[in-house]
């Protein structure tokens, strides 16, 4: 575990707020079959997977960051694109993995009655879906997405509306994500920030955004809790 450990353990964590793709789960690849599979219904060329990465990292929305500017009517295919991607990608979503530890880290939060909710950038069916197949849904009190506030990470809205939710001020909730986005939402909301480079970030692109701490998996996280009086 590393951190910069710049917050007073005198803090009380009341509540966690996670991140979803990259920190809950692998989703890198779905994303990639879905970009892929919607671009060769237009007829446009394949992309790898690092520049699908890196629009991952840059938080736009990734058929405006990638149909290529030049393409003619590209308006018109950026809205199919959309149309495209509406259609494939529930079934896709649920190809989804788990990453490691997660599950057991989840449920020893939640039998020390921590409440625990999600703030992502995706919404729809396929999220709730995802959650309830690999059976984490039970842990889970409250999900924020992206139509759920006025304002995309990394302003602090998404983070503030799941704490409002979780029935805690920001200042008593911890928020755990995998990006820059992430650490600096909840920076700004003024809640304790752990970021994991289980996504599309590294350890050496989070520790410039200096979040409280850093694990290098999600199992570490007990570890931190026990930091605030938390004992496991």
């Amino acid at each position: 575990m590393l951190g910069v450990f710049n917050v007073s353990s005198d803090r009380k964590i009341k509540a966690i707020i996670f991140d979803l793709d990259g920190t809950l789960v692998d989703s890198i690849e779905v994303f990639c079959r879905d970009i892929n599979k919607v671009f060769s219904v237009v007829g446009l060329p394949l992309v790898d997977r690092e520049t699908v990465v890196k629009t991952m990292q840059s938080g736009k929305n990734p058929w405006e960051a990638l149909v290529p500017a030049e393409v003619k009517d590209r308006e018109k295919i950026v809205r199919r694109c959309i149309e495209l991607d509406e259609k494939f990608f529930p079934e896709l979503y649920l190809d989804a993995k788990l990453l490691p530890e997660v599950y057991e880290t989840l449920e020893k939060i939640s039998k020390k009655k921590i409440p625990m909710g999600i703030a992502t950038s995706l919404w729809g069916d396929p999220i709730f879906k995802l959650l309830e197949k690999h059976g984490v849904h039970r842990f889970i009190k409250t999900v924020v997405t992206k139509p759920d506030v006025s304002r995309n990470k990394p302003a602090p809205d998404m983070v503030i509306e799941c704490a409002k939710r979780l029935g805690f001020p920001p200042e008593n909730c911890m928020y755990v994500g995998d990006s820059p986005l992430d650490v600096k939402a909840g920076k700004a909301a003024g809640m304790i920030t752990v970021a994991i480079p289980t996504g599309v970030s590294n350890m050496e692109t989070l520790k410039q955004e200096k979040p409280d701490f850093i694990i290098e998996k999600m199992g570490k996280l007990t570890s931190i809790l026990k930091r605030f009086g938390i004992d496991f």
